[in-house]
Order: structure tokens, then C-alpha cells, then sequence
């Protein structure tokens, strides 16, 4: 199997395999409680999975889940199951890559046979290829590595040591061989820590397949989807345990904004009383939602440090634009963030990372505008200079008069040190208050460090240096009183 075949199947097989739903599955008004898997390669994060589950009234599981690759690439899905997960009942899914857009959707019979299906390239209905399904077949997802969470439930009771299967499975509209062999009890390195799993070996193939697609499925000890690991490349779940996060509500939410919806995954507070202030985190352009750095999730380091301390968070995708652009993505994300039952929507902070800091302040002018309470302005290891085409992100800061901290490491080697000095200054002759701080040892991505140099990032430990997340929240506290 060649290196990253589990991802490259993703846009490669799901060209000739993949059936889609409408939108309607995906609403923006139906969060579904979401979990987080980072794709990582030895060279670093090329993005990230989502995966959601629910049960309905008659018993059915619905999975699904979304995806964004390189910045660009995009996936949802969904997969209603039959109550014992044996039987694959309605499967959804949508890509978009490049020029490149494949819709449908396929309903299975109980009876067997060809499914119903709908299937649409590029905005136009075609045939789609089709096998007969028998009505009792496992699923076989072979667009998203979070796609082999039915089969993981499926998994988890039986014996990881001595388990094995031989039969059929489905996508929704191909039959494929799969085959599973337990691999017993161990351990995986992940993110600085050891997670203790149970593993199995699998395999799917069909005709259209040049080559099997092999991955071995991870569990945590109590038979919980960890995620999937193939030849240069991992997909595990945030966290070194099913219990682990501060948040009770990690839900995948979509955001209106000009030209289509932008996702996000929002957080709230676990075991503690709302309504909480909130906090919308905006990555700087070509990173993922977790301004990830290799393994390093800041943005989910920060939401889980802030989620202990009363604050909820709203973490959303980037996309190409120009500053404005952005900034009324930002304003949009607020209105959803303010929406949300447990959050007190006059008490909310805009932060961005590295560029996307340029966008903030005309952000936080259109949300005031629309009523919302964005009382302060957060820049981690930002540029606070002109951009490139001429716009300057201080008249917008000036314009929003609003409190704002600065966190720049001073071995940050990708944005200049030496304007953050530069910028106090400036925001005490503009009257704006807060502080600008300058950790010593933290590099750009506010990691305690020696050097600072983009080499020295695999070997520091995934998480923000000692003092950042409680600085962070005083500010947030003091701007939104």
C-alpha cells in the first residue's frame, strides 16, 4: 500500500464511489455534540476529521462527520445504521476539491438490491455506478477515516486478540470484501502521550480498487472509537481518554456567511453554570481550525484550558478572502457564538493567530453593529502592520476602540518581535488599554522553546507555555465585565 493511500482514497475513490444528501442534513440549526481527529503525517497535520453520533426515537444510529484537507479539500457525511449496526439503511456524503464537486444520496431496501439513489458532479444530475447490496452488510466508509466508527461500536465487545470476520460491506452504492482481524491490546504515542487501545487489522477491496485500502482500527480500552492508523499517516481523537476533554458540548455547527456556510466546532463549559463569556478563535490563512503546528492543536489546547475556567469558545474554519472578507466571517461566527443558549452574548472576544489578527478589528466593528457584545481583541504572535494591498488593520482597531492583549513570544521567528513594542506604543497614543506581553522563552505559537526555529517545533510538548490560557482568560474577564 502506498504512503497516505487511507486520505488519498478519500478524493481519489470517492470520485467513482462516493452518494450524497442535500443540505438539509447538514443544517446549520442542528449541532450535534463532535469529536476531533487530526490527520498527521510525519511532515505534520494536513487537517481534520470530524465525527458526530446520535440515536434516533426508532433506534436507527446516525453517524456522520466533515472533513478539510490542505486548506482547501472538503468532505461531509452521514450514515444511518440499523439499530444492531449490521445494516447500513441511508448513506450521504459531499466533496469538493478544486473544481470539483460530487452530491448524493443513497437509500438502502430492507429486501436488497439496487438502492435508490441521487447522484449529481459539478451541479448535474448523472448515472451513478451501482452493485446489488444484500440488506445485511456492514459499513465500509471509504471517504473519511471517521467513517470506520460504526464498525469500531461494532467491534466493541468482541475479543481484540482473537476476533475475525470475512463478508461484505457497503459505501451506499458499491459491495466491497472487507475483512477484520483483531491485533489484541497495546499502545500508541500520540501527542506526547501513551494511549492505552485495543487494535484490528482491516481491509477493503472491490473491483473498482487498484489495491486493497488497509488500516488498522484503534479503540480506547473500553471499545471507544480512537481512530485509524495506515502507512504514514494517523487519525486519532483529541485527547488521551473518552473522558479527558473540559467541554461538554463539542458540537460541529455551521455559520451563514457570503457565498455559502462555514464550519466550526463550538465548546461550552462541562459541570459548571452558564451562561459563559465567549471567545471566537480565527487561524491565520493556510492553517487548520486548530491553528495546528505538526501535533500541536492550539486552538483546542486553548478551548480546553479556557472551557476549566468558565469561558466558551467558538473554533472556525479559515478560507481565502481578502481582511474584510474574513472580518465578516467573524462577525457571523459571533452571531452564532451569542445564539447559543449558554453563552451570554454581551460578553464576547475575538481572537485571532498570527494573520488572522489583521481581520479583528473591522470584525469586531461589524459585530457591534449587529448588536453583539464583542467587548475585546485578542492577538496571538499577529502581524499588526499594513497588508500587502494597502489595508491597515490599526485604523480598524482605532475604529473599534475596544481593549485588546498581545501575546507574542519573543522566539517567534515567523512574525517579527519587534512589533509588538512598536504596537503598545501605539495603542497608548491611541488610548486603546491592555497589555502586551513578550514571554521570553515562547515561540510563535505561544509554546515554551529554546531556539524558536520552525525545526525545533516536533520536539516541543503539544501545549501552550506555563501562564498563557490564565492570561487569556483575566483579559477576557476584564474586557467583558
Amino acid at each position: 500500500m502506498q504512503r497516505y493511500a487511507a486520505v488519498r482514497s478519500l478524493f481519489v475513490a470517492l470520485v467513482a464511489l462516493v452518494s450524497l444528501t442535500g443540505a438539509a442534513v447538514f443544517a446549520a440549526d442542528a449541532p450535534r455534540d463532535s469529536v476531533l481527529f487530526p490527520a498527521q503525517t510525519p511532515e505534520g497535520s494536513i487537517g481534520r476529521f470530524s465525527l458526530w453520533q446520535e440515536t434516533k426515537d426508532d433506534g436507527n444510529v446516525v453517524y456522520g462527520g466533515s472533513a478539510v484537507l490542505n486548506g482547501t479539500d472538503k468532505l461531509r457525511w452521514s450514515a444511518e445504521m440499523s439499530p444492531d449496526l449490521t445494516r447500513l439503511l441511508v448513506a450521504t456524503m459531499y466533496v469538493h476539491r478544486g473544481e470539483m464537486e460530487i452530491q448524493g444520496h443513497s437509500t438502502l431496501k430492507p429486501e436488497g438490491g439496487e438502492p435508490e439513489l441521487v447522484f449529481y458532479y459539478n451541479g448535474n444530475k448523472v448515472p451513478a455506478p451501482v452493485e446489488k447490496l444484500p440488506a445485511k452488510v456492514l459499513y465500509a466508509p471509504m471517504g473519511a477515516p471517521t467513517g470506520f466508527a460504526p464498525l469500531s461500536d461494532l467491534l466493541s465487545n468482541v475479543d481484540a486478540a482473537t476476533y475475525s470476520y470475512d463478508g461484505k460491506a457497503s459505501d451506499g452504492m458499491n459491495l466491497f470484501d472487507i475483512t477484520v482481524r483483531g491485533k489484541g491490546v497495546g499502545e500508541v504515542e500520540v501527542r506526547g502521550k501513551t494511549v492505552p487501545v485495543r487494535s484490528f487489522d482491516v481491509t477493503v477491496q472491490n473491483k473498482q480498487m487498484a489495491e486493497p485500502q488497509a488500516v488498522v482500527l484503534h479503540q480506547y480500552e473500553d471499545g471507544t472509537f480512537f481512530g485509524v492508523a495506515s502507512e504514514g499517516i494517523t487519525c486519532f481523537a483529541l485527547g488521551g481518554s473518552p473522558s479527558d476533554s473540559a467541554v461538554s458540548d463539542n458540537a460541529e455547527v455551521l455559520i451563514d456567511v457570503a457565498g455559502g456556510a462555514l464550519a466550526g466546532v463550538l465548546a461550552v463549559p462541562k459541570d459548571q453554570v452558564g451562561p459563559f463569556p465567549g471567545v471566537i478563535m480565527v487561524p491565520a490563512a493556510g492553517q487548520d481550525r486548530e491553528a495546528s503546528n505538526g501535533s500541536f492543536a492550539l486552538f483546542s489546547h486553548l478551548a480546553d484550558e479556557l472551557s476549566t475556567m468558565g469561558v466558551a469558545t467558538l473554533r472556525i474554519d479559515p478560507r481565502a478572502g481578502t481582511p474584510s472578507d474574513l472580518a465578516a466571517d467573524v462577525a457571523a461566527a459571533c452571531r452564532v457564538l451569542a445564539d447559543h443558549p449558554d453563552v451570554d452574548g454581551s460578553k464576547l472576544v475575538v481572537l485571532g493567530h498570527g494573520s488572522a489578527g489583521a481581520c479583528l478589528g473591522e470584525a469586531a466593528v461589524l459585530a457591534v453593529a449587529d448588536s453583539l457584545g464583542v467587548g475585546g481583541i485578542a492577538l496571538l504572535g499577529a502581524s499588526t502592520l499594513p497588508t500587502a494591498d494597502g489595508y491597515d488593520p490599526r485604523v480598524w482597531y482605532k475604529q473599534a476602540g475596544l481593549p485588546m492583549i498581545v501575546l507574542h513570544g519573543a522566539l517567534d521567528r515567523e512574525v517579527s518581535v519587534d512589533e509588538a513594542p512598536d504596537f503598545k506604543a501605539w495603542m497608548m497614543s491611541n488610548g486603546i488599554r491592555g497589555p502586551v506581553v513578550m514571554p521570553k522563552t515562547m515561540n510563535h505559537y505561544l509554546q515554551t522553546a529554546v531556539t524558536g526555529e520552525t525545526d525545533e517545533y516536533p520536539t516541543l510538548a503539544a501545549e501552550c507555555g506555563s501562564g498563557v490560557a490564565k492570561k487569556l482568560n483575566g483579559f477576557i474577564r476584564s474586557a467583558t465585565r
